[in-house]
């Protein structure tokens, strides 16, 4: 995390400040970029919403399976499906990848009676984040 944000400094993407003894970072306004990733950062929910309905329909039609939920957190990724099929696991798999997002998160398929028996995973219930889908959460 370190390195990355000397990288962004760097870039002058963002500048920092010392308060006390820890740093705290700002984003640099002023540079060219600014705009483009404000809004970029701003519609992030429209498309993971859109990424929802793209894997619940895609699962639909070529498994006739239905995708639950998601929720997306800091870290990972969870799609919420209606047990542990091991053909739609591989097929959500496959499609995350496609999109370029196996890179961007951790990816994890979780079958809905871990969820509603309130199992594992627990960052799934406590790390804040925007959920998809019935509202199970």
């Amino acid at each position: 995390m370190r390195n990355s944000l000397e990288d962004l400094c760097h870039k002058h993407l963002i500048f920092r400040k010392k308060r006390g003894r820890a740093y705290v970072y700002f984003p640099n306004e002023d540079h060219i970029l600014y705009p483009l990733l404000k809004r970029f950062f701003g519609q992030l929910d429209g498309l993971y919403e859109s990424l929802y309905g793209d894997l619940e329909q895609r699962a639909r039609e070529h498994l006739r399976e239905k995708l639950i939920g998601m929720k997306v957190t800091l870290s990972t990724l969870y799609c919420i499906t209606p047990n542990d099929s091991h053909h739609l696991r591989r097929f959500l798999e496959e499609c995350l990848h496609q999109k370029g997002l196996t890179r961007l998160f951790n990816v994890e398929v979780v079958p809905y009676p871990r969820v509603r028996e309130r199992r594992q995973p627990p960052e799934l219930f406590t790390a804040p984040g925007p959920c998809y889908g019935n509202p199970i959460f």
